[in-house]
C-alpha cells in the first residue's frame, strides 16, 4: 500500500522455488505486478518437498500469464553438481538421461552393521575430506531433526570441536562438519554431502515426497557424495 491508502504495483517480480507455491500464493503475486508478462518464475518440481501446497504446474502458469509453452526454458546443465551426481539425481527423479557438465568423483555407497559403525564411517569420511582441504564445508544430512541431533552428539566423540548442528537460525557456513536434516537444506549448497540412512524406513518408495527429498539431498553437493546406511537402501535410489 502507498501513503494514500492505495496500492503500489511492481514493475517486475522474480519468483524462486515456484514449485512450493500454491494457487492462492501465485494469484497474490501476480496481482502485485503491473504487467503479467513482467514476471520471471524459476523452479524445479523435483525439489518440491512441501506437499501441503499444490503446485499448479508449468502449463497452467503460462496459461495464466497469457503465454505459450515455448516460454518455458528448461535448463539442462547443473553448475553446482558434477556429472556423476546429476546422473544419480535424474535417476532418482525418474528421469534418467545423459548429463553434461563438470566431471567429478562417483558417489560413494557405504553399508554398515550398526550405528557405531555408521558414525565411525561418517567421521572417517569427513576427516579425510578436511585433511585434503581444510576449507571444505561437509554436510551430514539426516531425514529428521532428532536424528541429526543424535548424530551430532556421537560425532563429537570422533571430531571434538569440529562438528556443529544446522537447524533454522543455528546455521553457519564456516569450514567444518555440519549435521542437519533434509528440510533444512533446500536451496543451500555444500562442498561435500553425506546422505545419512537413505533407507526404506526414512524414505519409503510409496510416498511421493521420498523421491523429491532424496533428490534435494543429493543435489546439495558440489563435489563429493556419500550414501551411508545401516538398513537396505531405499528403492527410490535404484
Amino acid at each position: 500500500p502507498d501513503g494514500d491508502g492505495g496500492t503500489v504495483l511492481l514493475d517486475h517480480i522474480v519468483i524462486d522455488e515456484a514449485q512450493d507455491f500454491g494457487p492462492v500464493e501465485f494469484a497474490i503475486m501476480m496481482d502485485a505486478v503491473r504487467d503479467k508478462h513482467q514476471v520471471t518464475i524459476v523452479g524445479d518440481v523435483a525439489q518440491k518437498i512441501l506437499f501441503a501446497r499444490k503446485f499448479i504446474g508449468w502449463k497452467k502458469v503460462v496459461e495464466y500469464l497469457g503465454l505459450d509453452e515455448d516460454s518455458i526454458i528448461q535448463l539442462e546443465v547443473s553448475f553446482r553438481c558434477t556429472v556423476p551426481i546429476m546422473t544419480l539425481a535424474y535417476k532418482v527423479a525418474g528421469d534418467p538421461k545423459t548429463v553434461e557438465g563438470r566431471a567429478g568423483p562417483a558417489p560413494e555407497w557405504k553399508k554398515v552393521d550398526n550405528f557405531v559403525d555408521l558414525t565411525e564411517a561418517l567421521a572417517d569420511w569427513s576427516r579425510g575430506l578436511l585433511r585434503a582441504d581444510p576449507y571444505k564445508l561437509v554436510a551430514l544430512i539426516c531425514r529428521y531433526p532428532k536424528q541429526a541431533m543424535e548424530l551430532k552428539e556421537e560425532m563429537e566423540n570422533y571430531l571434538p570441536g569440529e562438528v556443529r548442528l544446522g537447524h533454522r537460525d543455528q546455521f553457519s557456513f564456516e569450514p567444518g562438519v555440519l549435521v542437519t536434516n533434509i528440510h533444512q537444506v533446500k536451496g543451500l549448497e555444500f562442498d561435500s554431502v553425506a546422505l545419512v540412512e537413505p533407507d526404506e524406513e526414512n524414505y519409503p518408495e510409496k510416498r511421493e515426497e521420498s523421491r523429491n527429498m532424496i533428490y534435494v539431498g543429493i543435489t546439495r553437493t558440489q563435489e563429493d557424495l556419500l550414501l551411508a546406511t545401516i538398513r537396505p537402501y531405499s528403492s527410490v535410489l535404484f
